[in-house]
């Protein structure tokens, strides 16, 4: 009896350590979403719950925080990479976020180191972005530029990366 019990007080205690363990992790995570450098914005930092039930949500994903936490339709939803989406619905404690990736996304946007603006639009592949309107054609444009919101054609600051030139 006395084998049996310590064994189970064995398992108990690896237990405990492997759900401390992933803890730690989910804790080093999210604080280093709480500090993102770029943005000097009033943030909320949510976890992603789920997607939502149908055919065509697959570039829509469901978050754990809504208006009760001070969040409203429309507002950017970044991390440390930059911008992936907005809220598309807030209700009072979930909202759904469409991504970038969505048909439907769009974003004014200009390289860094230019003044060239365009529109950029999700195409429905997973983490690319289609800039077909605004950018001059004889713009220099760098492979691996950094592309952020214009400021002008976006609702979204200046600050916050959306991507790098690709092609």
């Amino acid at each position: 009896d006395e084998n049996e019990r310590l064994q189970m007080e064995i398992a108990r205690m690896r237990g405990e350590g492997l759900r401390d363990e992933a803890d730690r992790e989910l804790l080093e995570r999210l604080l280093g979403e709480v500090d993102i450098d770029y943005l000097e914005l009033q943030t909320v930092v949510a976890r992603i719950i789920g997607v939502p039930g149908g055919n065509y949500n697959s570039h829509v994903i469901e978050i754990n925080k809504g208006t009760d936490d001070g969040l409203k339709e429309g507002a950017g939803v970044i991390t440390k990479a930059g911008l992936v989406g907005y809220l598309h619905e807030v209700d009072r404690s979930t909202s759904l976020v469409r991504l970038a990736t969505h048909p439907d996304f769009r974003v004014g946007v200009r390289p860094v180191n230019s003044q060239d603006e365009g529109l950029a639009r999700g195409n429905g592949s997973p983490g690319l972005l289609i800039l077909d309107a605004g950018i001059n054609i004889d713009a220099e444009v760098s492979i691996g530029a950094v592309v952020a919101p214009s400021g002008v054609r976006s609702i979204f600051p200046q600050a916050i990366p959306v991507g790098r030139v690709s092609v």
